[in-house]
């Protein structure tokens, strides 16, 4: 009898392993979510909207993945392979998701749950939803007070400076020498 890992065809032969964290683990089914941030304006005595676009929503995975014991292309202890998917997707940060046919992003586990049955003994059926990672966006933090004095004591020594030059010149008098440092004794 042969296995379905026998029969090859192009799409099942360019699947790789599915892994979070270099966890790996199979996949029964997908999905991605995504679109677009909306905030619509209805306004009275008005029947036209105004749809106001707010960027793109993040970038969503749903995946419903399982393990199975005696499993040889993961690794034959079914409870060590739990324990191990179990802390990647509760560990803290971003972490790589590889997926069958899309390939590598960075994403973070929003949530997850496993089930398993005695009925299907040595099957754990795992629910995983992934959201894109993203790149913080990163914002100087301004002190406006102190901008504003900062600037106005520059406008005022600037201002000092052109009115002593202006008016020196005015009634020919040399301009004042500025004192040199002296060193306390």
């Amino acid at each position: 009898m042969t296995s379905i890992r026998d029969v090859h065809n192009v799409w099942r032969d360019s699947l790789v392993p599915a892994s979070f964290r270099g966890v790996v683990f199979h996949v029964e089914a997908s999905s991605r979510a995504g679109g677009r941030r909306t905030v619509v304006h209805e306004y009275p005595k008005r029947n036209a909207p105004y749809s106001e676009d707010m960027g793109r929503h993040a970038i969503r995975w749903n995946f419903t993945g399982y393990l199975i014991l005696g499993d040889r292309g993961i690794g034959a202890n079914l409870v060590a392979q739990i324990n191990q998917l179990n802390l990647a997707l509760d560990a803290v940060a971003a972490g790589m998701l590889i997926h069958p046919l899309l390939g590598t992003m960075m994403v973070m586990c929003e949530r997850w749950s496993y089930s398993d049955q005695r009925q299907r003994g040595g099957y754990v059926e795992y629910d995983m939803q992934f959201v894109e990672a993203g790149a913080p966006v990163l914002q100087a933090m301004v002190d406006a007070g102190a901008m504003l004095s900062q600037n106005a004591s520059a406008a005022e020594t600037a201002s000092a400076t052109a009115i002593n030059t202006g008016t020196a010149s005015l009634q020919n008098v040399p301009l004042p020498q500025p004192r040199p440092a002296t060193a306390p004794a």
